[in-house]
């Protein structure tokens, strides 16, 4: 987690929105849901990157899986094998 990005954006918010204690704002952005939750509610107010780059400020890795395969099956002859 990366206190000073935390702490500031923290503070910024408690100027329009109604934050509870720091300490459940940091536990609340380490849920992925929350922090989604988070950013789509500010991100027309403040100049953000994407969630990934967002969470990357707070100190939150964000683990992307990796592109998935094509699942068509491979032929199991090859065209022209049996003439």
């Amino acid at each position: 987690m990366n206190e000073q990005n935390s702490r500031k954006l923290y503070k910024a918010l408690l100027k329009d929105y109604d934050m509870g204690s720091y300490d459940q704002f940091v536990q609340d952005i380490q849920d992925e849901g929350k922090r989604r939750k988070l950013y789509d509610a500010i991100k027309g107010d403040y100049d953000l990157p994407d969630f990934d780059g967002f969470s990357n400020q707070l100190g939150i890795e964000v683990t992307t899986a990796p592109p998935s395969q094509p699942t068509t099956p491979a032929p199991t002859t090859a065209p022209n094998a049996l003439k």
